[in-house]
């Protein structure tokens, strides 16, 4: 699924250099991103396709809630570690 997006990512990371490199690799990440994203919502209509809607909307607020709790946690992290992000 995502694992060429997941691969590409690193290697955009390390096109400091040429403009046309970081271009080529965040389109092919992108294009691997969506040819995934077509599967995904296919999925929905073979699962329940007289409730897709509905579908959608459970699993895209399930997909959502972890990154609203994401935050208060990261927020709670920082605070509790005096804004010290950094590995050690």
């Amino acid at each position: 699924g995502m694992l060429g997006p997941a691969v590409m990512l690193p290697l955009f990371g390390y096109t400091t250099s040429s403009l046309l490199a970081a271009m080529f690799v965040l389109s092919v990440l992108m294009g691997l991103a969506t040819i995934n994203l077509s599967g995904v919502l296919a999925n929905h209509l073979d699962i329940a396709p007289l409730n897709v809607g509905e579908m959608q909307g459970i699993t895209n607020t399930v997909a959502t809630l972890p990154g609203m709790a994401s935050v208060t946690i990261t927020g709670y992290l920082l605070h509790h570690f005096d804004n010290n992000w950094m590995a050690e």
